[in-house]
């Protein structure tokens, strides 16, 4: 592509429309198919005057190969003896392959949380790369070396570094959320930031343009290192798109290259708005464009503080609209966690060196890491918050937010924080979630009680969002949580406590949650009682699985 016409689209108005048709035609309720090659005409309405074919080629190549195949980088032994495989987007159901392989079909995906599940319902061929498997088994194994060899003690580095948080307990996990730091944990442009300052330190005498093409090379070799997440393939992109405009003397506005970096994205994948990393990721680079940074050039603190602000204010409509759960004072708490961040990069980069020589150094480094997170959840709990917003007016305040940033007024756009007085409604209702291998209920109405018991995924990802989706405080009357840790999530003022409204595995409530075959045996099915149970196992003509919700 001629450098001097993508010059002209990005800094003209041209950007914005691209951006809207392109966002526009990913909602389109048709064939993936059809979405991708009418994306390619509007691509080419906007490219019309230097459109060469091996854009497109390029462009239906990466088409292709997003949507209908899955690359293996990693495998987890589970505790039947298989393997659970994951691949670039998320885990992959029913298959067996090797590390590095690549396979070509028709592929089904269901996002559940974070995370996305495929299936392979029609496999045509497959290939492995032997050069990337050797890199993600060196991976793989400076993980369990940092793991093992620290007797179990070192877990930020493989997370923040290698991109591997099964280590991370749920309550550490827990306390990353508190403080609004869960960004910190999931490798995004954020780390490679950091890697890139790293770099640029190491070669503070060489020329800046040949800093930023080898820098460009690192962050490429990252990629596999890092477990091929989304979130640093996109980084990366954008890390390859600025390194050449800056070789080219190609000046851009910051904001118009991300918008036209993400048509990109939604070309090559048009179904990726649907991922939260995308959306988030998108969403907070897009917000810190919006400072003003020739008018902080002298104020370096309050420029970070504006640039957490920004980004927090993008992101806010989008989080309280899908998880219901944020803590307002993420944007500081960022700026402080930033030199414990760097060093545990650090570490991470000069662990692909000596493992042997980080152990003692990481093992001081995130005990105190973790204990300041700690700190920091509490002294800031009070930020944190539990609240739903109907999508329509999540999307609704993005857009507002998005015609405001085009229009310059960059201050106004700090009111985007008025969705948070949106109000809320308390429904009246006994609830079941959907819930796999967990269990549970909760009550809402004149008080409020909950019941769960079961894995930290299901509490944090299926049973927590719909209590706040339904207007469920922090704050409840009776209740009982086991989710491995004691959670701080929700505060319960009588633990030991329950109403007559449901009981657990005996009569004398209106409902009665049943939670095993042993416990039936012990109980007498009554009339006008309604018994539920969460276990496909247990049989019998008056219990019924959960319908989710009862009596409203």
């Amino acid at each position: 592509m001629n450098l001097n016409f993508t010059y002209k689209l990005l800094n003209g108005k041209k950007v914005e429309l691209f951006f809207i048709l392109i966002v526009l035609a990913s909602f389109l309720p048709i064939h993936i198919i059809l979405k991708f090659l009418l994306m390619i005409v509007i691509f080419g309405i906007f490219h019309l005057k230097n459109l060469k074919w091996y854009l497109i080629v390029s462009l239906t190549v990466l088409f292709f190969v997003s949507n209908f195949s899955v690359f293996i980088v990693d495998k987890e032994l589970k505790k039947d003896g298989t393997y659970q495989y994951y691949s670039i987007g998320g885990v992959v159901e029913g298959v067996d392959a090797s590390l590095g392989t690549i396979i070509f079909g028709k592929i089904t995906g269901n996002i559940e949380g974070f995370r996305t599940n495929y299936s392979i319902e029609k496999e045509y061929f497959r290939m492995r790369l032997p050069f990337y498997s050797a890199l993600i088994s060196f991976r793989n194994d400076a993980i369990d070396k940092l793991y093992y060899g620290s007797n179990k003690q070192i877990t930020l580095i493989p997370a923040m570094f290698y991109g591997e948080k099964r280590y991370i307990s749920a309550k550490d996990t827990e306390n990353f959320t508190l403080a609004g730091l869960n960004h910190i944990l999931a490798i995004s442009g954020q780390h490679v930031g950091i890697i890139l300052l790293v770099i640029f330190s190491l070669l503070y005498k060489l020329p800046f343009k040949l800093k930023m093409v080898i820098s460009s090379v690192m962050i490429l070799l990252f990629i596999p290192i890092a477990g091929f997440k989304i979130p640093v393939l996109r980084a990366a992109v954008f890390v390859l798109i600025i390194t050449i405009a800056y070789t080219f003397d190609v000046k851009v506005r910051m904001n118009k290259l991300i918008l036209w970096v993400a048509s990109l994205f939604l070309i090559v994948e048009p179904d990726v708005l649907n991922s939260p990393s995308f959306a988030l990721s998108f969403l907070a680079v897009y917000g810190i464009s919006q400072v003003d940074r020739d008018y902080f050039s002298d104020h370096k603190f309050l420029s970070g503080v504006m640039v957490g602000i920004y980004a927090t204010v993008f992101t806010t409509p989008y989080i309280l609209a899908n998880f219901g759960m944020i803590n307002l004072l993420s944007f500081l708490n960022s700026i402080l966690i930033s030199p414990f961040a760097f060093l545990i990069i650090l570490l991470g980069i000069f662990s692909l060196l000596s493992v042997k020589l980080v152990i003692p150094i990481g093992i001081l480094a995130e005990r105190v890491t973790y204990n300041f997170i700690d700190l920091l959840s509490k002294i800031t709990e009070f930020g944190f918050i539990l609240k739903y917003v109907p999508v329509w007016v999540g999307m609704l305040t993005i857009v507002i937010l998005f015609i405001l940033s085009t229009l310059h007024y960059r201050y106004i756009l700090l009111f985007g924080f008025l969705i948070l007085f949106y109000p809320g409604k308390v429904n009246k209702l006994v609830a079941f979630p959907d819930l796999s291998h967990s269990r549970g209920y909760f009550l809402l109405g004149d008080t409020s009680e909950v019941y769960f018991e079961g894995s930290s995924y299901e509490f944090r990802y299926r049973f927590l969002p719909e209590y706040v989706k339904n207007g469920g405080g922090r704050y409840l009357d009776f209740g009982y949580i086991d989710v491995g840790y004691d959670t701080k999530f929700l505060k319960i003022a009588h633990p030991d406590q329950f109403s007559n409204r449901v009981c657990l595995d005996r009569n004398g409530c209106e409902i009665v949650l049943v939670t095993s075959k042993k416990a039936l045996k012990k109980i007498n099915l009554l009339d006008n009682t309604t018994y539920v149970t969460y276990s496909k196992k247990i049989l019998a003509d008056k219990i019924i699985t959960p319908p989710y919700y009862l009596y409203r």
